[in-house]
């Protein structure tokens, strides 16, 4: 993840509205358009902010402390997305929990596509 900046440690502890501010400017992301950083902005707020519950703000905490790379991390990430996405959160605590509970582990493209019918 090339746009995350080695600034973003800086950030760690700060009021969200100071944090904004500091992707609005560049200090936090790489990205040189002000668009580009408003855009950006917008997503990280929507998936993990605007609703503010105590739990993902100190799941934010622990985040930081890891590599973006990390299971982690990751897990982190694909479990908020989930919980604002809808017709994800469906398809994950649906279909796929099904096959996670009779040892099916892996997910092909029909398997997404077989759910949207």
């Amino acid at each position: 993840m090339d746009w995350i900046s080695p600034n973003l440690g800086r950030a760690s502890g700060l009021p969200i509205d100071q944090v904004r501010q500091r992707v609005l400017d560049g200090e936090l992301i790489r990205q040189s358009a002000r668009g580009t950083c408003r855009t950006i902005w917008r997503l990280i707020h929507y998936r993990l902010l605007s609703r503010r519950p105590p739990w993902v703000i100190q799941d934010l905490k622990k985040a930081h402390g890891f590599d973006w790379q990390s299971a982690e991390f990751i897990s982190f990430a694909y479990l908020h997305y989930v919980l604002r996405d809808h017709q994800t959160f469906d398809f994950v605590t649906g279909h796929l929990w099904d096959r996670w509970r009779t040892g099916k582990l892996g997910v092909v493209r029909e398997d997404f596509l077989s759910f949207l019918d």
